[in-house]
């Protein structure tokens, strides 16, 4: 019988614990994009047409930012558009209707991730202000 050797149980235990770190690092990153997004929609359909450039001022990021989120808004059917540099507001998100059924859209709040019914000034769950 030869010697322990401690690497044999080590190894896979550090190997282990690297991955979940970084998959714990990606899925924050993620998480936080998303977070962004959400709060750049938020901000962008209260008004019914405004600049980009504008918009990524008042949001606090990129215009590439700013489109990325609006194009991530535009994946789950929400009715905006981006023409000429402005994005723009297609209908009245609140009254949405699609078909006879009709669409209530979600605000996710930028502080806890709870999502809130739109049309509510602060979140239901953390109270922060939306």
């Amino acid at each position: 019988m030869q010697g322990f050797n401690p690497w044999f149980f080590l190894a896979p235990m550090l190997l282990f614990v690297f991955v979940s770190i970084v998959m714990c690092i990606a899925f924050r990153k993620r998480t936080s994009s998303m977070m962004a997004y959400s709060r750049c929609l938020n901000i962008a359909v209260t008004h019914e047409r405004i600049s980009i450039h504008e918009l990524a001022d008042k949001c606090e990021m990129t215009e590439e930012e700013v489109v990325k989120s609006i194009e991530w808004g535009k994946r789950y059917s929400m009715p905006i558009t981006i023409e000429d540099g402005y994005f723009v507001r297609l209908a009245d998100l609140s009254a949405f209707q699609k078909g006879t059924q009709a669409v209530m859209y979600l605000v996710i709040c930028p502080h806890c991730g709870h999502k809130n019914q739109q049309g509510v000034a602060e979140c239901e769950n953390c109270g922060a202000s939306l």
